[in-house]
């Protein structure tokens, strides 16, 4: 859905506007947990682990705003409940959430991955498994030469896109972009629904075969650990 959303389509327009390529994206997904009772997302081997069943929107953006991956270049670091250094233990995972599973198939803790865009520039993500309550926190920051755009919480409907640019009247101040009306679900089920209604395919920001290598995108970097 987040290809349909307004902070998303604004940064590709200032990206475009900019007329450089990207030269880093950085992804951030903090995921609230303690409240959090689901069997089959704890369970590596049904859900397919946090990169493959949540963070999979991140990387479709990377792919979105900046390019395809180089898969070959993916790079990733797990944080695992059976770490020998117990940096991974959590204390408050409810209990009827992880009791029956066993240390190898529980989720990381934490996940970071590396790569290389095909056109050239370079992506981070870093999921973690950390937070208390209930509320996610989730930004994406993508900079060019004289441009940083950082879209601030792109779930909640204060989110900000917080721009700072060479072309701006002070280039050390940053300028704000907020989308309160925006409802990305809904334009995303509005397009596919009019798609059919028109036979207009292209109408669609992700074919079947696009989303496939999102798809392919995740799973590399699960393997890649």
């Amino acid at each position: 859905m987040f290809r349909y959303h307004a902070g998303i389509l604004k940064m590709k327009e200032l990206i475009k506007q900019h007329g450089s390529k990207v030269m880093a994206l950085n992804a951030r997904y903090y995921f609230a947990y303690t409240k959090a009772v689901n069997k089959y997302w704890f369970n590596e081997d049904f859900s397919g682990g946090p990169i493959v069943e949540q963070a999979t929107h991140f990387c479709d953006l990377a792919r979105y705003i900046v390019s395809d991956v180089e898969i070959d270049t993916i790079h990733t670091l797990l944080l695992k409940d059976s770490d020998p250094s117990g940096a991974g233990h959590l204390d408050y995972v409810p209990q009827e959430a992880e009791d029956d599973i066993t240390p190898a198939k529980r989720i990381p803790r934490v996940t970071m991955s590396h790569w290389r865009f095909k056109d050239g520039g370079l992506g981070t993500l870093m999921h973690s498994v950390a937070l208390p309550g209930t509320r996610y926190e989730a930004n994406i920051d993508v900079q060019l030469d004289g441009l940083k755009l950082s879209l601030i919480e792109p779930y909640e409907k204060d989110c900000i896109l917080r721009v700072r640019s060479i072309n701006n009247e002070d280039a050390n101040k940053d300028q704000d972009f907020t989308f309160p009306s925006d409802d990305s679900y809904l334009t995303e089920l509005g397009t596919f629904i009019k798609a059919i209604r028109t036979n207009d395919p292209s109408l669609v920001k992700s074919p079947y075969s696009d989303a496939a290598l999102t798809y392919q995108m995740t799973w590399a970097m699960r393997r890649a650990s």
